[in-house]
């Protein structure tokens, strides 16, 4: 949404390029540890702050700066949650990004639904609305374990439902699910959309399910259908 914005300045844009480029590498590599990876991860996110808080955004620029962007949903991602809210399956959005511009995507877009809930990181704002950085610790793709704690009231609202399809693009998208001790079945689905030839043995043996070169929702939409019987 910032580092190929061109609504950003373009010192910004170059500098915030230039470390995802660094850190990204990172955080697909499979030369670090998970603990190496988890401490790039916190600078990262501590630049990235730095960053946008320079870049003096305010509340109301979320909008334009998204619809300048080249973010998008997936494809078939309207039909998933259509598909959930219609057999009243709770979807958690656990995401190492930024909230508020996860919820104005789906409000741009009329995706979000009542059985929706997303825990990312909030936006802080002084009283001109001016984006001061993050509220509380940052969650970044390598501190999303133990999911629970991050929304306790979620889980305790949901304890009577113990099967859980955890979809994910990292190896530390795996941990999300830490932490919830009633669980009786549990699928995990990695998305590989990058490096493939690179990784594609690495994430076969970490997920149940891999979508590999593939960024739609189709074959997750394929599989609840045959589920469901619809």
């Amino acid at each position: 949404v910032i580092d190929s914005n061109p609504l950003i300045a373009k010192e910004i844009r170059d500098e915030a390029e230039s470390i995802r480029h660094y850190y990204y590498g990172i955080e697909l590599s499979n030369d670090y540890t998970f603990e190496e990876k988890t401490a790039h991860m916190e600078k990262w996110w501590k630049i990235a702050e730095k960053l946008i808080a320079k870049a003096k955004i305010y509340k109301n620029d979320l909008s334009k700066l998204l619809q300048a962007s080249t973010l998008r949903l997936r494809h078939g991602t309207h039909e998933l949650m259509e598909l959930l809210e219609k057999h009243d399956i709770p979807a958690l959005i656990i995401s190492a990004g930024i909230a508020d511009v996860i919820q104005e995507g789906f409000n741009q877009q009329s995706i979000f639904r009542k059985n929706m809930e997303i825990v990312s990181n909030k936006l802080m704002y002084n009283d001109d609305e001016l984006i001061l950085g993050f509220q509380g610790d940052v969650i970044h793709s390598y501190n999303k374990t133990k999911a629970s704690e991050h929304n306790a009231s979620y889980f305790e609202s949901n304890k009577n439902r113990d099967n859980l399809i955890l979809m994910g693009d990292m190896d530390g998208d795996l941990q999300m699910a830490d932490g919830i001790n009633y669980l009786r079945n549990k699928v995990t689905i990695g998305f590989l959309n990058t490096r493939v030839d690179e990784l594609l043995e690495s994430f076969k043996g970490l997920y149940d399910i891999v979508v590999a070169g593939d960024e739609s929702m189709e074959s997750i939409n394929a599989i609840l259908l045959t589920m469901f019987g619809d």
